[in-house]
This record gives C-alpha cells, structure tokens and sequence, in this order.
C-alpha cells in the first residue's frame, strides 16, 4: 500500500492570568548583561514603558512615571523602602553588579504598595546559587576620554567696563569652563555558592569607588597665582547576603548593603 506520512505542528496558546492588572517591566540579569548601563540601578529605569528621566526633578536621579513627579514614586532594595524621606526620589544608589534584576511597576501595582502615586521601582540583589560562580571587576573613567566641554556661558567682561557701577558697556562674550583633571576608578569582586547544597547560599561583593578630581585656579589677593585644588572622594560599596532554605516553599534571607561615603579637600571656582 501507500505510505503516508503526517506532520502535527501544535502549540498551548498563552494562559492570561486574570488576577493580575498591574504594568510591570522586569529587567532580567541576562539583558542588564547585554545592555549599556549606568553604574546603580536606577540607569534601567528607562527601560520601563511610560518611564523617562526628568533632570529638572532630581537631577540625574529624577524620574517621571506615567506622569507623576519624581517625589511620588517609590524606590526599593529587596523589597526595603529606600525612597529620600525629604525630598523623594532616590535615596540610596545600589551598584549594578549587584543586582539580579530591577522591577519598575508603572500602574495598578499591589495594594501593599499603595503609598505610591506614581511607579514603584524594586531592585532585587543577587543571591548564591548550588554552584560557586565568581567575578573579578575594575572600572576606569578619566576626563581624557571625554569629549571637550561644549557648554558655553554668555557673560559681560567686567574688565572691559569704564562705568564701573552698572558695568552695562562691557564686552559681551562666550566662555567655556575648563575641564577639571578627574579619575574614577572601581576595583572589586563578586562571589557566590552553597554553603550547604540545597539548604544554604551565600553571596558576597565589595566595590569601591576612588575618585580624584584636581582643579586649578587663579588666586587674587596677598598671594595671587595659579593653584591646584584636590578632592577626593571615597564610596565603599559592598552587598553580602544569605540565604536559608527552610522548606522547599520557604526560604528566609539576609542581606547587609554598606555604602559608607567620604570626601576630602575643596575645589575652588574653576577658570575660564
């Protein structure tokens, strides 16, 4: 007889989950991997729909959410509310190495988080796996790989002002701001693994930030002259975390975020 031969392509069409209403965008480690990113959490913002950055809110750390101002979000580290108390906004970077993936919730969010009027932004830190996996990172940013400074400020030479009550017949000119000698450097580590396989986790990270920035300046008065003024900072950033698997549906954890900042030495005004 014939052979026949039939071929059944088939495919369970897409569950809609029905108890769920809310906007939610989740960046996953696998696309934070791929993708250029800031060096905190709040660099992935963007990615959400109806979510943009707002410089006149908050600087580079003001966000609008579905239209509401920066002060109305809410923002989290592993679920702790870390919004600025004062003025809201941001109020604690969290390094993205340490970050396994970073939800930003726009519209019709759970009630627990009903203290929101605009989004609620929640990065969720790594955590140790039955497998040991580790990294050894260094960043680097410097002034001489940036492009020169086009900002220029319009301004009235006072040196070329005869009336010196009003100055209003001075020369009207363009002048850019020097850039300053500035270097970042980030050296550190991140590790992760069991402990006990299956029943306790362990992950660690410590990434300093060690910036310099020297600045020179033209001194008037008993000692006139050129000086170079130094400062700087210190941020220690560090994650650990544990993790506890008491039943196979339970797992309790702990996690310690250390950022402690510090600076020393003062810029002068920078020369034109």
């Amino acid at each position: 007889g014939a052979v026949a031969e039939t071929v059944e392509v088939s495919s369970d069409a897409s569950a809609v989950d029905v108890t769920q209403s809310k906007v939610q965008v989740t960046v996953s480690r696998e696309a934070l991997d791929s993708l250029p990113e800031g060096r905190s959490f709040q660099s992935m913002i963007p990615f959400a729909a109806g979510a943009r950055q707002e410089p006149l809110q908050g600087g580079a750390n003001g966000f609008q959410v579905d239209g509401a101002s920066n002060g109305e979000n809410v923002y989290l580290i592993d679920g702790v509310n870390t919004t600025n108390i004062l003025t809201g906004g941001v109020g604690k970077s969290f390094n993205l190495d340490f970050v396994e993936e970073v939800q930003v919730k726009s519209s019709s969010f759970e009630a627990e988080y009903g203290g929101a009027l605009g989004g609620v932004i929640n990065a969720i830190g790594k955590r140790g796996s039955n497998s040991w996996h580790g990294t050894m990172v260094a960043y680097l940013s410097t002034n001489a790989l940036n492009a020169n400074s086009l900002d220029r400020q319009l301004r009235a030479n006072p040196a070329t002002s005869i009336n010196t009550t009003t100055r209003q017949d001075a020369t009207p000119e363009y002048l850019s701001q020097k850039k300053d000698f500035n270097t970042t450097v980030e050296p550190g580590y991140t590790v992760g693994g069991a402990l006990m396989k299956n029943k306790l986790w362990i992950f660690s990270s410590y990434i300093p930030s060690i910036s310099t920035t020297r600045r020179t300046t033209t001194f008037t008065g008993a000692n006139p002259g050129p000086r170079t003024l130094t400062s700087t900072t210190t941020q220690h950033n560090a994650y650990n975390r544990l993790d506890y698997g008491v039943t196979s549906n339970l797992r309790l954890f702990a996690s310690w975020n250390y950022g402690y900042f510090r600076q020393t030495g003062t810029l002068g005004t920078a020369d034109n």
